[in-house]
């Protein structure tokens, strides 16, 4: 049998004036995306740009949260539910976590894009089951 590696991180550093704080950024389990893209799917053509931009904002600080949810006690548990309405809902609560916490739109856009950075080091949930193999 083969030991599981953990999963990747990413430690980020976010300055306010002379302040820097680090944190943590770990790598979304293997069917993050999936699991996201189905409970909150992308706005279709006939979507409004106030639409996408919103779809856009819940996607940023979601996935945000996400990568912060294992080194910080504080992030929201997601919907158990489907329902659209609901997870735009926890995105704006996570929205107002991040901006009592003192955060700005780019210190949150700072912790996705290493959050997506991460996501890209790990394979599709297809391509994993292919690498494990019957051996």
């Amino acid at each position: 049998m083969r030991r599981f590696k953990s999963r990747p991180t990413r430690v980020v550093a976010l300055s306010v004036g002379d302040q820097t704080i680090s944190y943590t950024v770990t790598a979304p389990d293997l069917f993050f995306a999936s699991r996201f893209r189905s409970r909150l799917p992308l706005p279709g053509d006939e979507a409004s740009d106030e639409e996408q931009t919103h779809w856009m904002d819940a996607r940023v600080v979601i996935y945000a949260a996400e990568g912060l949810r294992s080194t910080e006690a504080d992030i929201p548990t997601p919907p158990e539910t489907s329902d659209p309405a609901a997870w735009y809902d926890y995105a704006d609560r996570l929205g107002e976590m991040f901006q009592d916490a003192g955060f700005n739109s780019a210190m949150v856009n700072v912790i996705f894009e290493a959050f997506v950075a991460l996501s890209s080091t790990l394979p599709e949930p297809t391509e994993a089951i292919e690498q494990v193999g019957n051996g």
